[in-house]
């Protein structure tokens, strides 16, 4: 019993968090490691942000963070008012849909209902599988649950709960090998953020949260993608990224999961979000994914069930920071990179 108090404190407190009025908001102090730009204005993938669907992460709040990781790496960054249509996504390269939801809302309560109507969904597929690339989170309860006829239709089959906060890493096996792995840069000097804080150029400078992790592999005979500005590849490993909570789900059989769950993972499945009793359903899902890659006809899709992870958020309240500048989340910047490096190819 001490035991389903901790954890119905615990997601009380996430509640209270996640609501509009939430202390918890982007970092402002936030800024991207240096790193010599991916991209210039002449050769920059599109990335549109929605914003149509009372997204929860947009990017001049919570998700300004994203932006900016973007931004420093070249990448044109825009933002999405309008329904999906042909026309609306006919010069983007890159569509994020980041926790849509049903309605504007300042409570959990159900129903839920579906964040895309049914042309949106069939516009989103056609358009991936005409060459487009989709970058789709879905976080927590009831985020899942709103954008179910969109993951449906991609294969991806998700709860509807809360994980707690998991660390993935190649060691463990639940970070795998992947190309999305890797990073390049045109610099020599080594990029690895974990070693670096706010400075991918500098190996000596520090993060605020930093932990010592082992030497990175320098170059690597696996970097499979390419980049427009790069004629000659230094290829980083990134061998640990961390998530914050949020759900999980089974990738489809043809798509690449690149964080499985480990053992003794569990989604706990309320039927109003964040409240939890001991009767409250419980599912195993290790060996669930919370982030994988499909490619779809000509485009490509990236899927996670984890947002902070990509973010930089601030309590105004307590001056706690989580997401990419945590203790454990060091490398998520670089894998956020990668991850758009990936779509964009």
């Amino acid at each position: 019993m001490k035991t389903m108090a901790r954890l119905a404190i615990l997601f009380n407190v996430l509640l209270v968090s996640s609501c509009s009025d939430s202390p918890q908001q982007a970092d402002a102090t936030f800024e991207p490691c240096k790193r010599t730009a991916t991209y210039t204005s002449n050769a920059s993938p599109v990335v549109q942000v929605d914003e149509a669907h009372h997204n929860f992460l947009t990017i001049n709040n919570r998700f300004k963070p994203f932006a900016q990781v973007l931004l420093s790496d070249g990448v044109t960054v825009e933002s999405n008012k309008v329904s999906f249509s042909q026309q609306a996504l006919k010069n983007v390269d890159i569509l994020v849909i980041a926790n849509a939801l049903d309605k504007k809302r300042s409570n959990w309560q159900p129903p839920f209902n579906q964040a895309l109507t049914n042309d949106e969904v069939s516009v989103v597929i056609e358009w991936v599988r005409n060459g487009g690339s989709l970058f789709l989170i879905a976080d927590h309860a009831p985020f899942p649950k709103v954008i179910e006829s969109l993951a449906t239709a991609l294969g991806f089959t998700f709860t509807n709960g809360h994980v707690k906060a998991t660390l993935f890493s190649k060691a463990t096996g639940t970070l795998i090998s992947h190309e999305v792995t890797y990073a390049h840069e045109n610099a020599k000097q080594d990029d690895n953020s974990s070693a670096n804080a706010n400075s991918e150029a500098n190996p000596e400078a520090k993060h605020p949260n930093h932990v010592e992790l082992p030497v990175f592999m320098q170059e690597s005979q696996n970097g499979a993608f390419t980049s427009v500005l790069n004629s000659q590849l230094h290829v980083k490993e990134v061998i640990q990224v961390k998530t914050f909570g949020g759900a999980a789900f089974l990738p489809p059989e043809e798509a690449t999961s690149l964080l499985t769950l480990g053992p003794r993972t569990v989604s706990i499945e309320p039927e109003v979000p964040f409240e939890i009793t001991s009767s409250t359903r419980r599912s195993a899902i290790e060996g669930w994914s919370q982030g994988a890659l499909l490619e779809l006809g000509k485009g490509r899709v990236a899927v996670f069930s984890e947002g902070m992870m990509f973010s930089s958020q601030v309590d105004t309240n307590t001056g706690a920071k989580h997401g990419m500048r945590s203790v454990g989340a060091e490398q998520n910047e670089r894998f956020l990179l990668n991850i758009i490096h990936w779509l964009a190819d």
